[in-house]
């Protein structure tokens, strides 16, 4: 009969008990210096497990059926040696029952929920990030990376992020050169801060030409892995930022609010050059000089959708983008955003123009809760409120990948 394993309650010795458990966490803890070693290590740990929460003809988590049981048993050195390497001692205790342990005093056995061990294999994988590794004889160092997709609850929709979690700031350059090979419309990088502080992460967001002073799709999916990935037990997460400080609140539904600042608009008359890039353009315009967009009101929907600008002309403007953006008709208001000049055509869904939009149509509308639609071709939808100085802007997010930077 399969072990069934317990997880202790000081999160650090793993040992058999009378009730189902998991021993999930442990395959986060598993490296080595070839396919066959990381292999054999990866399914001794899964191999002294029986996992309840998947049947026997289904996938566990790690995408192949657990080995026997048995495993453990044929192989007691090597058994030994492997969880050595992972810092573990093995023994047999009673007549057919193996315990791994830290080699510590075994307190009371508590036995957690599937969530609880996902949440804690979760943390534990950011916890044995940036460990060293050796590939082709080169040492390398580890770096976790995610692809979250923003404002949308389903994948293929919304905008894709990555976020690299860190345990300290690499290189400026680094950071650009990684968002580049990313290649995605923002990589979010983000590092604790200490306890003192009155953040929880200083985050920063890179397009693949240039780093931007805010972004809310990166800053919405670098929460989600913070919260689904990182073991966060609060439902609030404190941000340092170039545009200030930021939070985001998980709510009871799911959804993620963002808390950023409230940006004002200035009208003026229309550059020529956005006259000459976009047919029919309305001779005056607003200007957003805090992130430095520009703001076009159009008509309607209809006119939103429809709007084909010169993008080499756009490129040429002295900032950041174009917000175009009219009255909805499912929604309060719509939009859509071209940012040539930072290697981004037309962004998908941008929570940070929200900003300066929440505001505009708040006046406008003359009311403070409203539904927007951002009109490119995967579309997004954001649920804001205008809170005096602060934009409260909600969506949802929907997890596609996760992997490994390896970086010498």
């Amino acid at each position: 009969m399969p072990l069934k394993i317990a997880v202790q309650k000081t999160e650090n010795t793993i040992c058999t008990g009378s009730k189902p458990g998991y021993l999930i966490l442990f395959w986060n803890l598993v490296w080595a210096e070839n396919s066959n070693t990381v292999t054999r290590r990866r399914n001794l740990i899964m191999g002294i497990t029986n996992n309840p929460a998947f049947s026997a003809s289904q996938n566990n988590l790690f995408g192949f059926r657990p080995p026997s049981v048995k495993l453990a048993a044929k192989h007691p050195d090597q058994t030994r040696k492997d969880l050595a390497i992972l810092g573990l001692s093995v023994c047999q205790c009673e007549s057919k029952h193996w315990m791994v342990t830290h080699r510590a005093t075994l307190p009371e056995l508590h036995f957690y929920s599937e969530w609880e061990l996902t949440q804690f294999a979760n943390h534990k994988a950011h916890q044995y990030a940036n460990q060293p590794s050796t590939i082709n004889g080169e040492h390398m160092t580890r770096y976790p990376i995610y692809q979250v997709d923003a404002f949308t609850s389903e994948i293929f929709k919304g905008n894709p992020a990555a976020v690299m979690p860190l345990k300290a700031w690499l290189p400026d350059g680094v950071l650009q050169a990684l968002a580049a090979e990313n290649n995605l419309s923002e990589t979010a990088f983000f590092v604790p801060e200490p306890e003192a502080s009155e953040a929880d992460f200083h985050i920063r967001w890179f397009t693949p030409e240039i780093e931007v002073p805010l972004c809310g799709h990166a800053t919405l999916a670098s929460a989600w892995v913070i919260f689904n990935k990182l073991g966060w037990t609060s439902d609030q997460i404190r941000l340092r930022s170039k545009s200030g400080p930021l939070g985001v609140h998980k709510q009871s539904d799911g959804w993620l609010v963002l808390d950023f600042p409230n940006l004002a608009v200035t009208e003026q008359s229309t550059p020529s050059i956005i006259l000459e890039a976009l047919a029919d353009a309305p001779t005056t315009i607003f200007y957003v000089a805090k992130d430095t967009n520009y703001m076009l009101v159009l008509e309607n929907e209809a006119a939103v959708k429809a709007t084909q600008p010169d993008m080499q002309k756009i490129k040429q403007l002295k900032s950041l983008g174009l917000i175009v953006t009219a009255p909805g008709t499912d929604s309060d208001f719509v939009s859509r955003y071209f940012v040539p000049c930072a290697g981004i055509n037309e962004d998908p869904v941008t929570g940070s123009i929200h900003s300066a939009l929440v505001p505009y149509w708040a006046e406008k509308l003359g009311k403070k809760v409203l539904e927007a639609r951002q009109l490119s071709a995967r579309g997004g939808l954001l649920r804001c409120e205008l809170k005096g100085e602060r934009v409260a802007i909600a969506g949802q997010a929907a997890f596609y990948m996760e992997g490994t930077v390896y970086l010498q």
